[in-house]
């Protein structure tokens, strides 16, 4: 999954990029139970959006940081709090979508974030998001 969480400068767009990792984790739950089951799982719980601006230069800037960055972002993948994550395809900042009861893990996932500590991060906003069900559309 975290091989998706490439450079900025690969060429494919955020969106192209979050249509893979969602494309990546139907397959996964195809073979699990069904694109149904897939779906009803993604919607379950509160979802929000983790957006970071990025310094000017961060191509160059996060390379000593980005081994401890994606590491980060792995644990709170593999706990279930992180489903997909992404640079956006000018290098201006990132999003990141979680899946938790509350802010508390986004909290601690910025308070830890090397990016954040060593100032490559300037500015970060949090927001609930209302994801649709599609398939009980």
């Amino acid at each position: 999954f975290f091989q998706r969480f490439p450079a900025a400068s690969s060429g494919r767009s955020s969106a192209t990029k979050m249509i893979g990792a969602l494309g990546h984790a139907a397959r996964r739950a195809t073979v699990a139970g069904g694109a149904r089951a897939c779906a009803r799982q993604s919607v379950r719980g509160k979802h929000y959006l983790l957006q970071y601006d990025y310094v000017e230069g961060i191509l160059e800037k996060r390379g000593p940081h980005r081994p401890e960055h994606l590491s980060l972002a792995k644990e709170f993948h593999e706990k279930g709090q992180i489903l997909m994550a992404g640079a956006h395809a000018d290098a201006g900042g990132a999003c990141f979508v979680f899946q938790c009861d509350d802010t508390q893990p986004i909290d601690d996932f910025v308070k830890r974030d090397p990016y954040v500590q060593n100032g490559l991060v300037p500015a970060h906003r949090v927001k609930e998001w209302t994801v649709v069900d599609l398939a009980s559309v």
